[in-house]
């Protein structure tokens, strides 16, 4: 049979331990984040978002998605965008 005081040593040993190894583990080490929030986040340009849409009509344009019509349309639709940004 084990002593009672023993017996309230040897808890109170492997308490510390789970606390130490598991609670301390789990709740106090700093998590690390999923994205890096130290690094700046780049600004939106609009200028540059409309200039990549060109681009990208463009490429529809030769990959024979886009009428002529249509092409011709979009584009000076962009183009009078992009005038306008940058004038602001």
């Amino acid at each position: 049979m084990i002593d009672p005081a023993t017996l309230i040593l040897l808890t109170l040993i492997i308490g510390l331990v789970f606390y130490f190894v598991i609670v301390k583990a789990l709740f106090l080490i700093p998590q690390n984040p999923y994205m890096d929030t130290t690094l700046e986040q780049e600004e939106f340009d609009e200028s540059l978002a409309i200039l990549e849409s060109l681009s990208e009509l463009e490429v529809d344009y030769k990959m024979g998605k886009v009428t002529t019509e249509d092409y011709e349309a979009l584009q000076a639709d962009f183009q009078k965008s992009y005038i306008e940004v940058k004038e602001r």
